[in-house]
């Protein structure tokens, strides 16, 4: 997932027709190569104690890099069209072979008149003869600039086309995890409304009213987007409120977390199936009371979550399925090595989930704090 992030920001993007935005690009490429080979034209002609002005060394440089500079778009816009990564390949290099041949050709037709602007002290020569000497002389130069112009473009159309088929692979593994957290969810809400629906008519139909509330709220959500955890809090406890229907005092919720932490943003959904997995293996197995709890804070520039849960009288091993599985998956697709997933059970049997992930702002929310900062 980094590595598409990392394609995302450095590409040249040729999965879409050339802008005109990207002239910049161009022009500043080409800029840079003629006054590299400027610089090296008079340092070459100083050293060999020849009578060179600086406008010497820049006529062919410019002139040369302001053609090439033209052609590049419609290079680029070529390879969009008719890439060679494509099944109908060899057509395609003909096509090519064709324009490298059209380009030669173009070349020469614009350095003829230009001859003397670059070379004022030559003698005159025919116009025949010039257009001759440039479709001669600059036929491999213009080869090998061409097809390096092509190459390169195919390389950036390359690991932009993997960038996208990387991100379609990880929405769709975050998807079928979503699809899998759902059902697993709302199947347990099911057997907790079924069992009060028998004692407890009122409060089997307001769980039902906030369970509706709580499946509005998780199809709405796209799980492989991050949210402020302020706003993943508030689907948290409203699950807990379902289950406290159903285990009244039994089941304790405490939330420990910083003011700056509840504006970080984290993977959608991804405390609700840690928090059912306390209640489900933790407090329903409990005969007396018991805490679930969630600390979240800022420490040492990353965000710091943990998910506590008193243990059961006869505490069961643990056994990786849907909730810790799934969110060691998630994390690993959002932030690769830059996340941490852990798990482990006290001396008594309880326990702690902590998760560490990069620490981000919610946009609007850092956008706030800048405008602050700037009146302060």
């Amino acid at each position: 997932m980094q590595y598409a992030r990392d394609v995302q920001r450095l590409r040249f993007d040729l999965s879409r027709p050339f802008r005109p935005s990207q002239w910049t690009t161009v022009v500043v490429v080409w800029m840079g190569i003629a006054l590299t080979v400027a610089i090296q034209n008079h340092a070459i002609q100083t050293a060999l104690k020849m009578p060179f002005t600086w406008g010497d060394s820049f006529r062919y440089p410019a002139v040369e890099c302001l053609y090439w500079c033209l052609a590049t778009p419609m290079l680029l816009w070529m390879v969009h069209r008719f890439d060679l990564l494509s099944a109908r390949w060899p057509q395609r290099a003909l096509l090519f072979l064709a324009t490298n041949g059209a380009v030669t050709v173009a070349h020469a037709l614009y350095r003829t008149p230009l001859h003397y602007f670059v070379y004022p002290k030559m003698e005159r020569l025919p116009a025949g003869t010039l257009l001759h000497y440039y479709l001669l002389g600059n036929l491999l130069n213009d080869i090998w600039i061409f097809w390096s112009i092509v190459g390169i473009a195919h390389l950036v159309l390359y690991l932009s086309r993997s960038a996208d088929r990387e991100r379609a692979l990880v929405r769709a593994q975050m998807q079928a995890l979503k699809s899998q957290l759902q059902p697993h969810f709302f199947f347990n809400a099911l057997n907790s409304i079924s069992s009060l629906m028998r004692d407890d008519v009122e409060s089997a139909d307001d769980m039902i009213t906030r369970l509706s509330d709580l499946l509005r709220v998780s199809l709405k959500i796209d799980a492989t987007q991050e949210i402020p955890l302020r706003q993943e809090l508030q689907v948290v406890e409203t699950y807990i409120q379902i289950e406290q229907m159903r285990f009244a005092d039994r089941l304790k919720f405490n939330c420990q977390i910083s003011e700056e932490a509840l504006d970080a943003r984290v993977p959608a959904l991804i405390l609700l199936p840690l928090i059912e997995n306390s209640v489900q293996h933790g407090i329903a197995l409990r005969s007396r009371p018991g805490e679930v709890r969630i600390v979240a804070g800022k420490s040492n520039g990353a965000l710091s979550l943990e998910v506590f849960n008193e243990a059961p009288e006869d505490p069961r091993p643990i056994v990786e399925g849907i909730g810790l599985a799934g969110t060691r998956r998630r994390l690993q697709q959002h932030y690769g090595n830059d996340s941490m997933f852990s798990y482990q059970r006290s001396s008594n049997g309880d326990m702690t989930v902590r998760i560490i992930m990069p620490f981000t702002l919610d946009k609007e929310t850092a956008l706030h704090a800048h405008s602050r900062s700037d009146r302060g």
